[in-house]
């Protein structure tokens, strides 16, 4: 990013990426892999739910899509949905049948996908 700073809008592509790649899974441990990379996203590495035997696609983009959307108090609106988003990509993550994994990506990808749209 321009300065180095967080790029929250890269952050979020990358979310929806991953929530996208879990939403088409063949593989139930892909579909919640995927999920898992999301909420690394979501949190960044200092995070409560961050995944550490997972990769973080985010990692050197910013510190979390949540900390830096708390961190700007213009975008600060979104985090309820960042949240819920979250929420949504923990549960699908333990889920144990693929076609519900998938359903809780769709989610989750449509959720971030309206925050990435609305912040700038």
């Amino acid at each position: 990013p321009p300065g180095g700073g967080p790029d929250l809008r890269l952050q979020l592509r990358t979310a929806v990426a991953h929530a996208q790649n879990a939403a088409a899974s063949e593989a139930l441990r892909g579909a919640q892999s995927h999920l898992l990379h999301v909420v690394n996203c979501l949190e960044g590495p200092r995070g409560r739910d961050y995944a550490q035997a997972e990769i973080n696609p985010c990692q050197g983009q910013g510190n979390g899509i949540l900390v830096d959307l708390r961190s700007n108090p213009g975008r600060a609106s979104w985090v309820p949905v960042a949240e819920a988003a979250k929420d949504l990509a923990m549960r699908g993550s333990k889920l144990g049948e693929l076609a519900s994994a998938r359903a809780s990506a769709r989610g989750v990808a449509a959720l971030l996908a309206t925050v990435a749209e609305n912040v700038r």
